[in-house]
């Protein structure tokens, strides 16, 4: 038979559990009413994390000497140290993927100059003219892996009508002929992905990694501004570059 204080101490012990789950329940609450980041200091707080400018014609610019170009140079030189490590190694037919937008070129500019206020048909025409700039740390290392026999392929979540106009503007930054340039799927699927009517943008860019794999390929980094671009592997190494702008679930 229990004694009286044992009793008494599990009593206690039910009750501020009980309290505990009451005052977690209340601070869930809590935290769903609060306020949400005033929208105007984020769009500040963006700004200065890419070291905006302003020109004489009143267009915006990032800047190299920003926190976004440092987390740049920064994981670019991680992703070369590692892609020269592996090439040491003698791995075979070693490639590297990654997308267009925000990855090779920055839509910053664009973006800014709209405060924001950007959907994709603007985004999808600026790189099918190539006004959207270079990012060259990105260049730089597209360019030194293809000096090295490195197969390089553009995995954009761009639509197909995109495709002349967005090589002809890598082109024009210097980056080397791609050995493929694969686009979002419209309405016909190719048959590699396994995706329903339409694909979601993990679907495709997992689903196009693995048939790159199945090709013979060894995807040694996979460079991308968004977490979907990386997910779902079919790469030995994911590079996540910087971007506070916009997200894609």
């Amino acid at each position: 038979m229990l004694s009286a204080r044992t009793v008494l101490a599990v009593l206690i012990v039910g009750l501020l559990s009980g309290a505990s789950g009451v005052a977690a329940t209340g601070q869930s609450d809590q935290d769903q009413e609060q306020e949400p980041p005033n929208l105007g200091r984020v769009k500040a707080a963006v700004r200065a994390f890419y070291g905006d400018r302003v020109d004489a014609d009143g267009r915006h610019h990032a800047s190299a000497d920003s926190a976004w170009g440092r987390q740049v140079a920064r994981e670019v030189a991680r992703a070369r140290s590692y892609l020269a490590e592996r090439l040491a190694a003698g791995v075979p037919h070693p490639a590297v993927v990654l997308e267009v937008e925000d990855t090779a070129e920055l839509s910053y500019p664009l973006r800014a100059d709209r405060d924001f206020a950007v959907d994709r048909h603007a985004v999808h025409e600026a790189v099918a003219t190539g006004t959207l700039p270079a990012i060259e740390p990105t260049r730089d290392l597209v360019m030194w892996a293809r000096e090295r026999g490195v197969r390089v392929f553009f995995v954009a979540a761009l639509p197909e009508e995109t495709r002349t106009g967005a090589l002809a503007g890598l082109r024009a930054h210097g980056f080397p002929e791609p050995d493929g340039f694969f686009t979002f799927p419209g309405a016909e699927v190719p048959s590699y992905l396994r995706c329903a009517a339409r694909c979601t943008p993990l679907e495709y860019k997992t689903g196009t990694r693995a048939h790159l794999e199945e090709r013979g390929h060894t995807i040694l980094l996979n460079l991308g501004s968004q977490q979907v671009d990386l997910t779902g592997g079919h790469a030995e190494r994911g590079v996540k570059l910087p971007n506070p702008m916009f997200f894609v679930p």
